[in-house]
């Protein structure tokens, strides 16, 4: 318990009071201090706190407010303070310098008080607590609590949920869940809104929708952020949401928690074959303008065999410049005598004739995989490579993305279809007199290429041995690939040849298929191992 004695002290002579005060305001005591004698035992000390609850009131953001409690040794022997400790804080400080003293009797030193001064700057909103605990050598009151209240009228933020955790989500392809989180201003000012960060090192959790910055927010408003979670790969995620603002704590952050898992493992086993077949279709524009180009073609087809035939001599190669799509000359094998020859008339065939498909090459092609005449062309195991060829743009009726479903339909599979084109440059091509064509680009040729995983190739170059040497390493550039049976996870791949680890190899988002970049011995057996990403809905 607490002792008191009849009057109150004045705060002079050897008064112990270590302040860093922002501001002195008296307080009178709720307390008289009664004078104690001698408890059983012999002299003890007795300790007097006053008074032992401090309100601050309400404080603005930016302010603070100084109050002051007192010590005093109202028993008959020295006193000793060990310590004072702030529990609790929430903006509260204890200024005074020294917190652990020694205090005479009151009756022998009318003098020894103890004045502690304790500060408030908002650091929270509403009413905020705390506990100045005083610990000394009193054998009754060893500790003696100083009750702290305050309340702010400072902006205050606070973000809901916080934290959130999205919980194991199997590892899948665009399995993405979305959280709302709320920023309210709890306070009783306006809340200034400046910067938001979000921050994942896994990658998984990302910040997909934030308000306009900066932003103000009165007194009971809010605003919204969203963060979604995507299983792309296996991991633990945390992310945290950190937002600046003129609330007094400075940055405020919000937290989000989320794992994923494999739903199963796969293997898949292959043979490397010795002869890795492909299957390469010419689609080629006729028209008057394409003579100079289609010599060049001619000319550097050499070039273009003698690299395909470095990688595989198991190659066809089917050229269609006429209605209908029947291959000239048939498919040409490298079996066939002067296949140089065959390809060189093929390519010419059909020049400055009456051909309704000459500026339709998508048509064109689609006739030629349909065609009954280039029966046996398409072969399984081998990939399919469309180049087109032209000086226009493409005039028929299909688009890019319709001619390469058209392709995957006829082969069976994605992984299997290559589009390539030898065509204008973005400036267009020139005519004979020098001019560019005002409508020469390339037109959906370009976008035929970029979802065809193909290559592009200048029809206008003066030089075409090295166009004709990329539009070959294109053609054998996918021979070289398996697909696997399930979608998988790039990031959890293994690929061992013969049982041993293989690095010279790449993913294939796209088709879902493993690219050898250094082709394994034929007949290696290959076994790729990886976690299967669920389809989502």
């Amino acid at each position: 318990m607490l002792r008191s004695s009849p009057s109150v002290v004045p705060f002079s002579g050897s008064l112990v009071h270590a302040s860093l005060a922002l501001a002195l305001l008296g307080g009178c005591s709720d307390q008289d201090l009664t004078s104690l004698g001698q408890v059983s035992g012999g002299p003890q000390p007795a300790i007097l706190v006053e008074p032992l609850s401090i309100d601050f009131g309400s404080v603005a953001d930016g302010q603070s407010e100084v109050r002051q409690f007192t010590v005093t040794n109202v028993g008959d022997a020295t006193l000793v303070v060990d310590s004072i400790d702030l529990v609790g804080n929430g903006g509260f400080t204890l200024l005074s310098e020294t917190l652990a003293f020694e205090l005479a009797p009151i009756d022998d030193d009318p003098d020894a008080i103890a004045v502690i001064d304790v500060a408030y700057s908002p650091l929270a909103d509403a009413d905020v607590t705390a506990q100045a605990l005083v610990n000394s050598n009193d054998e009754v009151d060893a500790q003696v609590p100083v009750a702290l209240a305050a309340h702010s009228s400072a902006p205050f933020l606070t973000v809901s949920p916080d934290p959130h955790d999205f919980g194991t989500q199997y590892v899948g392809l665009e399995c993405l869940e979305d959280q709302v989180l709320t920023l309210t201003n709890t306070g009783l000012e306006d809340l200034v809104i400046s910067r938001i960060d979000h921050v994942d090192p896994s990658g998984l959790i990302t910040l997909t929708d934030s308000p306009v910055l900066p932003l103000t927010l009165a007194p009971g408003a809010h605003t919204t952020a969203t963060v979604t979670f995507d299983a792309a790969h296996a991991d633990s995620a945390q992310a945290t949401l950190s937002v600046t603002s003129n609330d007094p704590r400075g940055v405020v952050e919000a937290v989000q928690y989320a794992d994923t898992a494999h739903a199963l493992t796969q293997t898949d086993q292959f043979v490397q074959p010795d002869e890795v077949p492909v299957d390469i279709l010419f689609a080629i524009d006729q028209s008057c303008s394409m003579d100079a180009r289609l010599a060049n073609l001619q000319a550097n087809f050499s070039t273009f065999i003698g690299t395909i035939n470095s990688v595989t001599t198991d190659w066809r190669i089917g050229v269609a410049t006429l209605d209908g799509g029947c291959f000239n000359s048939g498919f040409i094998e490298i079996t066939d005598p002067d296949h140089a020859q065959l390809f060189q008339d093929a390519v010419v065939r059909g020049n400055d004739l009456s051909v309704s498909n000459d500026e339709r090459l998508f048509t064109m092609a689609r006739d030629a995989l349909d065609a009954s005449c280039n029966s046996g062309f398409m072969r399984n195991g081998a990939l399919l490579h469309i180049v087109f060829v032209s000086d226009e743009w493409e005039q028929g009726p299909m688009s890019a993305q319709d001619m390469l479903d058209h392709a995957i339909a006829a082969k069976g599979t994605a992984s299997a279809v290559k589009m390539s084109g030898i065509v204008c440059p973005d400036s267009g091509c020139l005519d004979s007199n020098g001019n560019t064509y005002t409508d020469g680009t390339a037109g959906e040729y370009l976008d035929a290429v970029a979802i065809g995983h193909g290559v592009r190739l200048d029809i206008e170059a003066s030089d075409w041995g090295q166009q004709v040497e990329e539009l070959a390493t294109a053609s054998l550039a996918g021979i070289g690939r398996h697909e696997l049976t399930q979608i998988a996870d790039p990031t959890q791949i293994q690929v061992l040849v013969n049982g041993a680890p293989w690095t010279g190899w790449h993913y294939d988002a796209a088709t879902n298929s493993i690219v050898f970049d250094v082709s394994p011995p034929a007949g290696s057996t290959v076994e790729v191992t990886y976690g299967v990403a669920i389809q989502c809905q």
